[in-house]
Formats: structure tokens, sequence, C-alpha cells
């Protein structure tokens, strides 16, 4: 989510700017080819400062998405300087910073960011992840909530409430998580991250079918996940319900034979049954 937020719809036209050699550069860059969008960028940098400031954002990405936030810093904080008021770039730096956990430096982009267009969502989506990851979870559903005013897409609606709902969660605000998963649900019916959020806090509150039933919808959707397996054998093993635990425990090391942890759950099963006999055996 981090990168859709960041890549799409945000290179904005800077004082109606656009050069070719940008839009080539983020073809490339969408298409995975990022050592050659660098090169085309590169060449732009001898147009005006509009597009001058644009390729530096685009550069900027590059290095984001390559995890070298050093680099994208850098060329984020190029684009500021050549264009104080690109809200953009104040965005796409403050997220560079935060994911390189200079937290304080972010919340201060994302503020100065809002201060120049506080009608964009992603400053608000970005400063509540930060306060997220900073342990300030109210603070972080007031940001989420006001990006949630903003969003128009379903791709965007989708994340914000799951992150909203994992906000609430680190609150204990049950209620209000489970309502922003079945949100997210309701918005993305294969969104996985949801499913399994809400089932986390169903089985925690003994709802075991209503987790049963969101670990299956997951298995439905991504059947090549070993977590899945794992996660609804557990429920079965809960329910005592061996042989389908056994089943799931075994899908799962059929995907992931390394899988210590369903070996150690299924052996658990295994032994449930004789344990009264080894008592008795025991007792003589």
């Amino acid at each position: 989510m981090l990168r859709i937020l960041l890549t799409v719809g945000c290179l904005l036209s800077v004082q109606g700017s656009l050069a070719d050699c940008d839009d080539e550069a983020e073809r490339a860059q969408r298409e995975g080819r990022i050592d050659e969008s660098l090169a085309i960028l590169n060449s732009c940098l001898a147009e005006g400062p509009g597009t001058v400031a644009r390729s530096y954002v685009l550069i900027g990405i590059a290095h984001y998405e390559q995890d070298n936030q050093a680099a994208a810093i850098a060329n984020f904080t190029r684009a500021i300087e050549t264009i104080p008021t690109y809200s953009v770039a104040w965005i796409d730096r403050g997220l560079s910073k935060a994911l390189d956990r200079n937290y304080d430096g972010a919340i201060a982009d994302f503020d100065r960011a809002i201060e120049l267009q506080s009608g964009h969502m992603k400053a608000w989506y970005f400063r509540g992840y930060t306060r997220a990851r900073m342990g300030d979870h109210r603070s972080a559903i007031a940001d989420y909530t006001k990006a949630l005013s903003l969003a128009h897409d379903d791709l965007a609606l989708t994340w914000i409430h799951y992150k909203r709902g994992r906000a609430h969660l680190a609150l204990g605000d049950i209620e209000d998580a489970v309502a922003d998963f079945d949100a997210a649900i309701r918005i993305d019916p294969g969104f996985t991250r949801a499913y399994y959020a809400r089932a986390t806090v169903l089985e925690k509150n003994d709802d075991f079918d209503g987790a049963l039933a969101d670990y299956t919808r997951v298995i439905q959707l991504e059947p090549g996940d070993p977590d899945a397996w794992y996660k609804r054998g557990t429920i079965y093993k809960r329910k005592r319900i061996d042989h389908l635990a056994i089943r799931d425990y075994d899908h799962a090391l059929e995907i992931d034979p390394h899988m210590t942890k369903a070996y150690a759950s299924r052996s658990i099963v295994y032994m449930v049954p004789i344990l009264p006999v080894l008592f008795i055996v025991m007792l003589g």
C-alpha cells in the first residue's frame, strides 16, 4: 500500500511543465526498469524548474522502491529546494523519513504538506501511518479518519479502513476495529489482510466459528498461503476437531516443509488421544 499510495496519482504537474522524458521514466518505473528510469530522469534535469522538481521526485521514488531511503530523501529535498511549495515532494520525503525511523522529521514534513494543500489525502494517511509507528494510535485514528473523508478510490478506502482498524485494535477498541475490518472487506472482498486481522480478534474473543470462516476465506483466495492453513488448523484444534486440524497442518507443511510450528502443533494433536492411556499405564 505504501508503494501504491506514493506512486499512483502523486506526480502532479508543477507549474504546468510535464516533460516527455519524465513520462517515459515513470512508465519504466511502473514496469520495474528502475535503472533505466534513473538514466532517463538524469537526462531530464536540464529542463525548467517544474520539470526538474518532478524529475527529482521520480528519482526519489526510484530510490524509495529500492529501499534506499537516504538517496530518496536527498532527491525529494532537491525537489523541495527547487519548488518549496511542491506538496507531493514534502509527502514523499516524509514517508521516506518515517521508513528511516526519523519520525519527528516525517511528521514535520506531513504538517508542511497539509499547510500547503489541506485536501491532500496522502498527507493525512501517511501522517497517521507515522503516528501509529510512533505508538500514538489515537492521533493516527484522527488522521486516518480525515484521510477517509478525502479518499475517493476503493483501493485507498480499503487500506485506510484496515489501518484505522489496526490502530483501534492497538487501543483495545475491539468493536471499532472489527467495524473497520468489516468495512475494508465490504469494499474489497478479496482483501486478505482484513480477514486475517478480523479472524485474530474473533479468535481472541472465542468466536471460533467466525475465525474459522475468515481463515477459510483466506484459503479460498490464497490457497498457497501456509500460514492460513496453519491458523485454521489451530482453530480446529481448539474446537477439538482433530482430524481437520491434522489435515490443515498437513497442507501447511506441504506448502512450507520448514514450518516448525506446524510440526509442533500437529504432534500435540496426535498426542492428545493417547495421553489418558499413558496416564493409566503410569499408574500401573
